[in-house]
């Protein structure tokens, strides 16, 4: 099965470029555009109600990495009320020359970004792989387009697509609403259920949890530092499938293949029924699916036993498995949501990458109803990877 990779744009790919743009404006020769209709005196404030304007105000596609014409005109406001404009007939032109001189630094700025370089590795290792590699993005057509190719990663993606082009031909297709993902499916003619389909992006609410109900995984982005915004959910817990802080981590995180596995999305328990056949294996039925347990464990056993290194004990792993994993072990267990990242893969592939010897998982609350046996799904772990 083929894996799609589906990237949001920004703060994942690009970061915002507006603070280092603005630098650039409030500093010579490029303030003397500013003073031209603003007042020598007035700029810094000028430009202190832009970034106010910025992060509070949002309407459909803005792009607020290679801004709109509107935050300008807000910004100009409070002089423009008190008749403080030197020239009202020159201002709508001027507004519009201040975004067309923005934008040009903006790209500028982006070009320069560290990051780029780890990022094109990264995405370099998912097209050897075979990976298809797509971006999708609350944006507008030709300002993601303007930045990929600024960045130099426009070549790298087989499929680009924006909220203002998916509204050209669907209605509301804007993140979070599922209808954006809807539009997408049928853009890029692959659908989510036939695909390790995952969506990246640095935004939980527009990026992960908007995913829920669909035939997505998804993957956390926590590298993007910006403060939250009205149009950024930037909080530093994910409930994501994956996360990771940078493009190293990323390329790990391909290079190991746990994105290639054909995983069915969990649910909760509360919509899941087992049923307990009479071979000894389990089938979860759910909406009509149904899910041999024993081809989800298999799927999940490497994962599962990245996250067993945080819960339990391990006994018989060969020495040279216990001095790597003793450098793997943080002072403090994990979070639920980080014990599947790349980190607990490096645990997981010590374990099992050459079949290491490991006698028993334990720990954990459920585990303790077995006494002197092994937890079901630990026996259903260590047999599906050979141990």
């Amino acid at each position: 099965m083929k894996t799609h990779l589906i990237f949001d744009l920004g703060g994942t790919l690009i970061f915002d470029p507006y603070d280092g743009t603005l630098a650039k404006l409030s500093a010579r020769p490029l303030r003397d555009k500013l003073e031209i209709i603003i007042g020598r005196d007035d700029v810094d404030s000028f430009l202190g109600r832009w970034r106010v304007e910025n992060s509070t105000y949002n309407f459909p596609f803005a792009s607020h990495f290679l801004q709109e014409e509107a935050w300008i005109a807000r910004a100009a406001w409070p002089n423009y009320s008190r008749g403080s404009i030197s020239d009202v007939e020159a201002f709508p032109s001027w507004t519009i020359e201040v975004l067309q001189t923005y934008r040009r630094v903006a790209l500028d700025v982006i070009r320069s970004q560290s990051h780029l370089e780890d990022l094109r590795t990264a995405l370099g290792a998912a097209r050897e792989r075979g990976y298809r590699l797509s971006v999708a993005s609350n944006d507008r057509y030709f300002a993601t387009a303007a930045m990929l190719a600024a960045s130099d990663l426009i070549n790298l993606f087989d499929f680009i697509a924006t909220s203002e082009g998916l509204s050209f031909e669907t209605e509301g297709a804007e993140k979070p609403s599922a209808i954006f993902f809807e539009a997408l499916q049928r853009s890029t003619g692959l659908p989510f259920d036939q695909c390790n389909t995952y969506y990246i992006g640095d935004d939980e609410t527009r990026d992960i949890a908007s995913t829920k109900g669909l035939n997505i995984r998804t993957i956390r982005f926590l590298g993007n530092v910006s403060e939250s915004k009205s149009w950024l959910d930037n909080r530093r817990t994910t409930a994501a499938d994956f996360a990771f802080a940078n493009y190293s981590e990323f390329l790990q995180l391909i290079n190991s293949g746990v994105l290639e596995q054909s995983i069915t999305r969990a649910v909760s328990q509360k919509t899941d029924r087992e049923t307990h056949l009479g071979d000894g294996t389990t089938r979860l039925e759910r909406k009509g699916t149904v899910l041999d347990r024993r081809t989800i464990l298999r799927d999940l056993a490497v994962a599962a036993a990245g996250a067993a290194v945080w819960d339990g004990i391990l006994s018989g792993a060969k020495p040279e498995s216990w001095q790597t994993l003793i450098k793997l072990i943080p002072e403090k267990a994990p979070t639920f949501e980080e014990r599947l990242g790349p980190f607990q893969l490096k645990a997981a592939k010590t374990l099992f990458g050459d079949h290491a010897e490991v006698v028993k998982l334990v720990g954990g609350r459920a585990h303790y109803q077995y006494p002197n046996e092994m937890h079901p799904d630990d026996e259903w772990a260590c047999e599906s990877v050979g141990v």
